[in-house]
């Protein structure tokens, strides 16, 4: 006769329970801490993801700024080139290939160019050389290129052409003596209005006398002034 299969002790049931029970523990334990360690890691993203968020609308804002403020100079710097001021005076000019300068009478400037009469036909994109005086004493030396000409034929002036220059490779410092050569004789002119409305001299400010005003410009001791210039 075959014989029966052995039967396990007690004593080796009740150490098998308890390896599983060991092994169970030590899963769960396992199971506890990972999960930590996902709340953990869940809880790092989410801290990164806000950081980046706030960052991203924190750029988002300064580039904001930054486009205003570019926006408002480049408006401001627009202005500035074409702000004209009608004048009348002479300039010197000269082709870029020759030293030759002859002169010109201008018509109005701004900080980007001038608009100037003369008796020669120049070319569109010709290149210049003008001397250009703001007060007594202080010339600039500027460079540019021709961007228009137009001829009044029906003008009998020598001057008869018409030649708008535009500066290139003008120096700020150049630029802005000449925006405050335009702004000075702009406030001039208000204040020689204001004058005029008022019944003053222009030049001193002092009131006229009752029968020169609407009449005359200057009281007696300015107009004696400029009649001597």
């Amino acid at each position: 006769m075959p014989a029966a299969p052995a039967c396990a002790s007690p004593g080796e049931e009740g150490y098998a329970w308890k390896l599983t029970q060991a092994f169970s523990k030590a899963m769960n334990e396992m199971t506890t801490q990972n999960q930590r360690y996902l709340w953990l890691w869940l809880g790092l993203v989410l801290l990164l993801m806000g950081l980046l968020i706030i960052r991203y609308r924190a750029q988002q804002k300064l580039n904001e700024k930054r486009y205003y403020f570019d926006s408002a100079v480049s408006e401001s710097s627009t202005q500035r080139n074409w702000m004209r001021l009608s004048i009348e005076q002479e300039l010197l000019y000269a082709r870029g290939e020759d030293n030759k300068y002859k002169r010109a009478k201008v018509i109005n400037m701004s900080g980007g160019g001038i608009l100037f009469a003369t008796g020669e036909e120049l070319q569109q994109n010709d290149e210049l050389e003008v001397i250009l005086e703001l007060s007594p004493g202080e010339e600039l030396n500027l460079k540019g290129r021709v961007v228009r000409v137009t001829e009044n034929s029906d003008s009998e002036k020598k001057e008869r052409f018409m030649i708008g220059l535009q500066f290139t490779n003008i120096k700020k410092g150049e630029q802005d003596k000449i925006v405050g050569r335009i702004l000075q004789e702009q406030q001039g002119s208000v204040l020689e209005e204001k004058r005029k409305s008022k019944g003053e001299c222009i030049l001193c400010g002092k009131p006229l006398p009752e029968g020169d005003k609407g009449v005359k410009l200057y009281c007696p001791k300015c107009s004696a002034y400029d009649d001597q210039k």
